[in-house]
């Protein structure tokens, strides 16, 4: 699954009857490659859906386990999140140092939450090659 289809979905609970945000970005670890947080706006509480209160995806709308599942971030979500991990629109640079183009674009396991694609402007690019970000 491509971010880019999934930015600005909602945000649905069963039993909840209004939308508790839409997804605005992703939290990436890099040293797991795994998606560990959605970045929630436009939602009452704000904050952040961490990656195990995921439920399901459908083409409108991602379902959350319950109202209570967008909050602050914790954990591991909380770290990247504060050391500005933001991956998007950053340089991809080879270990070498070579850039290979701006990332664009993150193709996901939506099972798993495992990157499994970089894109970048120049073209796609493995996401078990993701070791790091660096400003």
């Amino acid at each position: 699954m491509l971010f880019s289809a999934l930015l600005h979905r909602r945000i649905l609970a069963a039993g909840c009857p209004s939308a508790l945000g839409r997804v605005d970005n992703l939290v990436i670890d890099p040293q797991t490659t795994r998606i560990v947080a959605l970045c929630v706006a436009d939602g009452p509480s704000g904050g952040v859906v961490h990656w195990a209160d995921v439920a399901a995806f459908s083409p409108y709308a991602v379902m959350v386990r319950n109202r209570w599942s967008v909050g602050p971030p914790d954990g591991r979500a909380a770290e990247l999140i504060e050391s500005d991990q933001q991956l998007l629109g950053k340089r991809l640079l080879t270990d070498a140092g070579e850039q290979i183009g701006r990332l664009t674009d993150v193709d996901f396991d939506p099972l798993t939450g495992e990157v499994t694609r970089l894109i970048a402007s120049d073209g796609p690019v493995r996401g078990q090659f993701l070791l790091a970000e660096h400003g």
